[in-house]
């Protein structure tokens, strides 16, 4: 029997790592985190640096994460798909990424969202981005990504839930999104 998975989706320093930590280890799930932080250790350009290669290489990272989990166990990954998506528009907006690479991840996400039984979770800005060394800490780039991701799931009809609130409430919402 097929367990749940989840994507929390959201920009850079919205707790999104914060609530899947929490679902680690109070809720029983496995989590899949920090895979773009670990490609940019590789030398994988990210944020506004991004570039083609670097885009296609975490998109098709995640696509091959998600499609190789043991689907018997609970999974929460702290980005996905749309997550990456959102980062390339940027980048297309901004001349540093393809029309080609843009348009081929809009595609791939639209089959893929139908076709496969994720719950997605969006995580507002609410908060300050803390400087942590890699994220981006530009409020211009972290908006305009935001607005990407309401784009990309407005525009590609994904169903999604909001994530609003402290910890706790954020939390507590969650743990009833699984349970219903």
């Amino acid at each position: 029997m097929s367990k749940t998975f989840i994507n929390l989706v959201g920009t850079q320093g919205t707790g999104k790592t914060t609530i899947l930590k929490l679902m680690e280890s109070e809720m029983n799930f496995n989590i899949i985190t920090e895979v773009v932080r670990k490609l940019n250790k590789t030398g994988v350009s990210i944020n506004e640096s991004g570039n083609d290669e670097g885009q296609q290489i975490i998109f098709k990272t995640y696509v091959d994460t998600f499609n190789n989990i043991d689907k018997e166990l609970n999974w929460v990954s702290d980005r996905g798909l749309i997550d990456v998506a959102s980062y390339t528009k940027y980048l297309y907006d901004h001349g540093s990424v393809s029309k080609q690479v843009y348009e081929e991840q809009l595609a791939f996400l639209n089959d893929w969202y139908k076709t496969h039984k994720v719950i997605i979770c969006y995580f507002p800005i609410e908060f300050d981005v803390v400087n942590d060394g890699v994220r981006s800490v530009n409020e211009e780039f972290r908006k305009e990504v935001d607005n990407n991701i309401r784009w990309i799931l407005n525009e590609l009809q994904i169903d999604h839930y909001i994530i609003e609130g402290s910890v706790h409430d954020r939390l507590e919402l969650m743990k009833a999104i699984v349970e219903f």
